[in-house]
């Protein structure tokens, strides 16, 4: 980790702001940073935003200003800004709310504020699909080591502006040791959580996913296809930063596959137990990166669950085109491993994918069943830039080529096998079951409800 406690003579004031977003319950850190817009209405830590603040800080005087609770007018959150008089404001964007966030940056440059817009993922041609302006400035992708050059006004990779962009961006970080731990310390008060954790603090072991879920993923769109790790030694100082300095007693570690390397992830796990470093964790893997004996260790060291990505129960589907090597075995024996070893297992689902029918919806639903999951992440699939998903379906007219990523919450992709009304009528049908298996209410039948989606697949055979 990088000294930040020795600062250079200060710049400026820098304001780091996460603007309200209207009616929309946006998560900004899910989808790889790009955001998405649950039902909940709970908000996990700027884990981005606050890396760039602790570089920033190493030159500058900086604030943060997290809005993601305010339902209120926009130009009172305006004028908290202005209040503080920063030099510079550095505006987060998700692509759910991108047409409030960019209000929100205009506004603050209209008052005479250099406003920077940051959004990691930024596709060429992206300037014309969200009307970019003249005097826009964007900051994208990994750009700590740009950061501070680009906050003096020079032309480094990381900023756009004039409205041209020319593809030039800034080299991943190599080293993630180097990087200083996110400022949590200017957000020390906020009550940030994950609802199945609790009140918790967010922290990232590793970049990348080299995985051929890719296809379709944002993860890779922004941290890229190499993945790169944190030591072992720089995980445990900011798991000790954390825990000793009161910033939370729970972790949601927020790598896109956070036991791509199965001994790391032991010895990670063996360190925090000889160490006695004790603390509630959750994170997100694959099915098939989840031997008995890790899961075990990761029980012994506070582990409390695991998000696996399973796409859909349609497991010709998944294994050649979403998912290689994950067959609903594995699947079905890692759930039975973190049952085994008191692990709550989330199921990360879609419904929708192009040649799904409504046959592949009960198996969805049958595969939950089996799994006896302690929740379901059930949305209809997004197609985000940049993604060979995303150029297919285009290719096959399946969606307009300016058409913006949804929420997941309603469908987006054209299917011959499904109508829009089908797959949400299926996904309706389908979180019924969902709901008999996670719920503890004793009412709800789950064979009972299995056997509507049944009736219901029969009827669109006949």
């Amino acid at each position: 980790m990088a000294d930040v406690n020795v600062k250079k003579s200060i710049k400026g004031q820098l304001a780091i702001v996460i603007p309200p977003t209207g009616d929309k319950g946006v998560v900004r850190d899910y989808a790889g940073g790009l955001g998405f817009e649950p039902l909940s209405t709970y908000v996990l830590p700027p884990l981005d935003m606050l890396q760039l603040a602790a570089v920033a800080s190493q030159e500058w005087q900086v604030q943060v200003h997290d809005f993601s609770w305010h339902k209120g007018e926009q130009w009172v959150a305006v004028t908290q800004v202005l209040n503080d008089s920063p030099t510079i404001a550095l505006i987060q964007a998700s692509l759910p709310s991108i047409s409030y966030d960019l209000d929100f940056a205009r506004q603050l440059r209209g008052r005479g504020i250099r406003t920077l817009v940051r959004l990691l993922h930024f596709p060429l041609g992206f300037l014309k699909q969200i009307n970019s302006q003249k005097d826009d400035e964007w900051l994208v992708g990994e750009c700590e080591t740009t950061l501070l050059d680009i906050l003096k006004g020079e032309d480094k990779p990381g900023l756009i502006k004039n409205n041209q962009d020319n593809g030039e961006r800034p080299p991943f970080v190599e080293n993630l040791d180097v990087l200083p731990f996110p400022a949590r310390e200017l957000v020390f008060n906020i009550p940030y959580e994950y609802p199945k954790l609790g009140r918790c603090t967010t922290l990232q072991a590793s970049r990348g996913c080299p995985h051929s879920c890719g296809y379709y993923c944002p993860y890779p769109l922004v941290q890229g296809k190499r993945w790169r790790k944190r030591s072992l030694e720089s995980l445990i100082l900011e798991l000790k930063h954390i825990l000793n300095n009161g910033i939370a007693q729970k972790i949601f570690f927020r790598d896109p596959v956070f036991t791509l390397d199965i001994k790391r992830t032991e010895d990670l796990c063996k360190e925090v137990l000889r160490q006695n470093i004790q603390f509630k964790w959750w994170c997100e893997t694959r099915a098939d990166l989840l031997p008995e004996s890790t899961v075990k260790i990761m029980a012994e060291a506070g582990c409390e669950g695991i998000n696996i990505g399973v796409e859909t129960g349609d497991e010709a589907l998944r294994l050649n085109r979403l998912k290689s090597n994950v067959d609903n075995q594995c699947i079905q024996q890692t759930c039975s491993y973190l049952h085994q070893y008191g692990i709550d297992a989330v199921l990360l689902m879609m419904i929708g994918w192009p040649g799904e029918n409504r046959l592949s919806l009960l198996k969805t639903a049958e595969l939950i069943v089996k799994c006896n999951p302690r929740s379901v992440g059930l949305v209809f699939p997004t197609a985000y830039f940049g993604t060979s998903f995303r150029e297919d379906i285009e290719a096959q007219g399946l969606l307009s080529a300016d058409e913006f990523p949804t929420d997941g919450f309603y469908p987006q992709i054209q299917s011959s096998t499904m109508t829009f009304a089908e797959m949400i009528e299926g996904k309706s049908l389908v979180e019924s079951v969902i709901n008999a298996v996670c719920s503890k209410e004793k009412h709800l039948n789950t064979t009972q409800s299995l056997q509507n989606l049944k009736s219901w697949v029969n009827q669109g055979n006949k």
